[in-house]
């Protein structure tokens, strides 16, 4: 049993080691252009792109609204918060170099709850800050033409006055160990906790009472006195949704629980 023990915990760090590399590459995702157009036109273009055929490639758009359409809502002790309205459709198209699509996304810049931190008074307006992810793609071309539809927006009138268009060189398959870290990592956790039930009896009454109060949520109190399938059961429920965490907390405090064997809390 304790090498079933090793052998899970060794699983479960694996897993996480494979959740943080997959963050490393989500971080680690390369810039390849960035450009910003002042009051843009009605649809934009930009110079062609070098991107690597290996990884995905992403596209954000990120915008400074103006809208004359401004609700102020009362927040009490938080001040006076501003929505601004605003509904502008915006439309990318990529292109390879013999002009066939590759991909092709649309994406909405619309309603707003900037608050004074992210809005700034533009005379009788409000100026704010919103972002579009147009996705992920996989490209077979290593350059790429790249333009982006601007649609009016028929319902608040709101305008762009600067449109910035970045396009990243992602890491291919962080999903893939994302998945891959997150299955080692459950599956790791649940076996560890089966052979931590069941390599010992365990009645200690203070380590019981202390995993009750702080682990009590996930079950450790349970997993500790032996109980893997009912310990189970009360970590996917979250502690019974918090019923059965007080109810196990009282129940060792008074030492009316015992562990897996019938021996009483010491």
């Amino acid at each position: 049993m304790n090498k079933l023990l090793t052998a899970s915990i060794s699983t479960l760090i694996v897993g996480l080691l494979l959740l943080a590399y997959a963050g490393y590459l989500g971080f680690s995702s390369n810039l390849v252009v960035s450009k910003t157009f002042d009051k843009p036109a009605s649809e934009i273009s930009l110079d062609p792109i070098n991107v690597n055929t290996a990884n995905l490639v992403q596209i954000k758009a990120s915008a400074k609204v103006i809208s004359k359409h401004i609700l102020q809502v009362d927040e009490g002790t938080d001040g006076i918060k501003k929505e601004a309205l605003a509904r502008i459709p915006l439309e990318v198209t990529i292109l390879n170099e013999n002009n066939q699509k590759i991909y092709s996304k649309s994406g909405t810049l619309d309603d707003f709850n900037s608050g004074f931190s992210k809005a700034e008074l533009y005379e009788d307006k409000i100026k704010v800050n919103q972002s579009v992810n147009f996705g992920k793609f996989k490209s077979n071309a290593e350059i790429l033409k790249a333009t982006i539809k601007i649609n009016p927006d028929t319902e608040y009138g709101a305008t762009i006055q600067t449109l910035t268009i970045k396009v990243y060189d992602s890491v291919k398959a962080i999903s893939s160990f994302v998945k891959l870290g997150l299955l080692f990592a459950f599956l790791g956790f649940f076996v560890a906790m089966f052979a931590w039930t069941k390599s010992a009896d365990r009645n200690d009454f203070t380590m019981a009472i202390i995993l009750s109060v702080i682990f009590g949520g996930i079950a450790l109190d349970r997993f500790y006195l032996g109980y893997f399938w009912l310990g189970l059961l009360k970590m996917m429920t979250f502690g019974g949704c918090g019923i059965w965490y007080v109810v196990d907390l009282i129940l060792i405090a008074t030492k009316g629980m015992k562990n897996s064997n019938g021996q009483e809390l010491k």
